[in-house]
């Protein structure tokens, strides 16, 4: 008995099993997060994490909450590895004011220093946010709102830093803490209540 061309039956299972994975895809995996909110993510399996100590967040990847989070848009994880949560992104930051940020995850800071100049540690972070629309992870980071710093005109601002290298004399120059040589001129300036008293 001659037997059939068996290359029909074989492009129907391909079609079949590609069917399955754009349907699993689409319907299952997709997430769309819409305008305003972000996309906070838990994977279940992966890395373990190599500091649950001092990290509450890991890097994509690891097993635990993803530091980085999703913005608005279509994204794609499998539910049966990755828990989704869709949060509105609610650092928002007025005119004229800053965000003093801390960092509750990460390394220690090394000794004597109370502000995180760089990524991966725990505590305030050097840099304010300026005005506008921040994601931020909750799990991983705390902002304060403060006023910034506006110079009226007829007055300057004598800054005192309030981190940063020994000064070399009476008066700091720039990355030296204590009374700065140069002041400010009348504006706006969005400076670190936590580094600066103006």
């Amino acid at each position: 008995v001659a037997m059939k061309n068996p290359a029909p039956i074989i492009v129907a299972g391909v079609l079949a099993v590609v069917v399955a994975v754009i349907a699993w895809q689409w319907v299952v995996c997709r997430v769309y997060v819409p305008p305003g909110r972000m996309l906070i993510v838990t994977s279940s399996f992966g890395t373990t994490n190599p500091d649950p100590e001092n990290s509450r967040v890991v890097a994509d990847g690891y097993q635990g909450v993803w530091k980085d989070v999703r913005g608005e848009g279509r994204h794609f994880f499998n539910p049966i590895t990755y828990q989704i949560d869709t949060r509105p992104m609610v650092v928002v930051i007025p005119p004229e004011k800053v965000g003093v940020v801390e960092s509750m995850s990460g390394k220690p800071l090394p000794e004597g220093t109370f502000l995180a100049s760089e990524p991966g540690y725990k505590g305030v972070i050097r840099a304010p946010l300026t005005p506008g629309t921040w994601r931020l992870n909750p799990s991983a980071f705390k902002v304060t709102i403060a006023d910034a710093t506006r110079i009226k005109p007829g007055y300057v601002g004598c800054v005192t830093a309030l981190a940063g290298a020994e000064p070399k004399g009476l008066l700091a120059d720039e990355g030296e803490r204590g009374i700065r040589k140069n002041v400010l001129q009348p504006g706006l300036y969005y400076l670190n209540p936590r580094e600066y008293r103006v």
